[in-house]
């Protein structure tokens, strides 16, 4: 776990949108024998990261996101829109599963999760129906599947524009989520 945020609108000539550089893509630079898979649940979709994807033939970048910046799609980079009003948990359940059953089709040596709180119904860029249950069911399902599928993971904590005594919470769910699958 990397408890820093913001990575994943950082391009290679410049930071962006809070983002200072993009460790995701270093990681992959820093290991060019390994294929990265990132799984990026944060409400914005990861440009920056995409934007990599055209560089490192070993980075790969699988973006869930409920609001339309930061989209970018690439040979190796997949963009799933779950609306903010209208989406359902169900919907966000099938693209993380599609994300996992991609990484497996390329044969990913490491899935890097980008936790994004940003899109929690309290957020000022948040979906409307995604709760503190479901953004911890998520993060359950995220270390399921890596343990399911004997996927190194590593995560990330990202996003998240509210108040911090409502904020962390919400992060600290992610290691009680990572802590109670492994």
């Amino acid at each position: 776990a990397n408890i820093a945020q913001g990575f994943h609108h950082a391009v290679y000539e410049y930071g962006g949108s809070y983002c200072t550089f993009n460790g995701l893509a270093l990681l992959a630079q820093y290991f060019p024998d390994k294929k990265i898979f990132i799984l990026d649940c944060d409400q914005h979709g990861g440009n920056g990261t995409a934007e990599f994807t055209l560089r490192l033939p070993n980075l790969f970048n699988f973006t869930i996101f409920g609001h339309r910046f930061g989209c970018a799609s690439y040979e190796r980079s997949i963009t799933r829109l779950i609306d903010q009003h209208t989406g359902t948990y169900e919907q966000y359940v099938a693209a993380i599963e599609e994300g996992y059953q991609t990484a497996v089709e390329w044969g990913a040596d490491l899935i890097v999760y980008q936790a994004g709180m940003d899109c929690h119904k309290d957020d000022r860029f948040g979906s409307a129906w995604i709760t503190d249950e479901i953004l911890y069911n998520r993060d359950k399902l995220v270390f399921e599947l890596a343990k399911d599928y004997n996927f190194p993971i590593m995560f990330v904590l990202a996003g998240g524009y509210q108040r911090m005594y409502h904020l962390v919470p919400l992060h600290v769910g992610t290691f009680r989520a990572a802590n109670e699958i492994y």
